[in-house]
Parts: structure tokens; sequence; C-alpha cells
């Protein structure tokens, strides 16, 4: 399964990404999560700013998405697991 850019970023989402404390520019983020439990599907922002929507088993530049849990994603480089978490809300 390939991911999808989104075509615009929603202003809520992009005053976020915009937070000097919230979000790096250098990594990738996870900033949204969504859909039932069983078919769970997350939000990242990716170094290059790019919004991308992923689900389990797709392949990002950070890495294959391993898992999505109800508030965490696990991305897998090679043997490297990196688990990825909601910002703070204000």
């Amino acid at each position: 399964m390939m991911t999808q850019p989104l075509p615009h970023t929603p202003a809520h989402v992009a005053a976020l990404a915009t937070h000097a404390y919230l979000i790096s520019p250098r990594k990738v983020q996870l900033i949204g999560l969504y859909g039932d439990p069983e078919v769970r599907r997350a939000l990242l922002l990716m170094p290059s700013g790019q919004p991308l929507r992923v689900g389990p088993g797709d392949e990002t530049e950070a890495g294959e998405v391993v898992e999505i849990g109800e508030d965490y994603v696990v991305l897998r480089r090679g043997t490297q697991d990196t688990t990825l978490t909601m910002p703070p809300l204000m």
C-alpha cells in the first residue's frame, strides 16, 4: 500500500506544526491518529513539511509503519524501531 500526500494542510495542523516547542522540523512527527482500533491510521508530518496519511505496512522515508496504537506509531528501519507519540496539547 502506498502512502498519499495530503492536498493541503488544515489551519489548526499548520498552527501546531509551526510552534517551535511542539514539532521539530528535522524529524518525522506524529500529528494525528484516526479510525477504528482494528483499522487505525496515522497522520505524520515529514521533515520536508509534507503531511502523510499512513497505515500499518506502509513505507515512508523514515521506515515501515509496523504498528499504530491508541496514542503512538512504531516505525521500523532495518532492525531499529522508533516510537512516535503525539506532541503535548497546549
